[in-house]
């Protein structure tokens, strides 16, 4: 999870997402907290709750087949 107080945005990885390629951009290109690891929105510091809360999706066919081929192959 990134908190950007400045900007007033809170990013939430979701696995398999590319969330880390994300928390790296977003964190690169406008700073912020990086919270570590995946978060739902239930773990938000009560103090950002009111910032823009987002995230990205995948399709969920293309996001399973990653997930069976890193366990299978990996």
């Amino acid at each position: 999870m990134i908190i950007s107080p400045s900007h007033k945005f809170v990013y939430i990885g979701i696995p398999r997402t590319a969330s880390k390629s994300m928390n790296e951009w977003l964190m690169r290109h406008y700073g912020g907290i990086w919270y570590g690891g995946h978060h739902d929105y239930h773990g938000i510091p009560e103090d950002a709750r009111s910032f823009l809360v987002f995230t990205t999706v995948r399709n969920p066919y293309d996001r399973a087949v990653s997930g069976f081929f890193r366990t299978t192959v990996g």
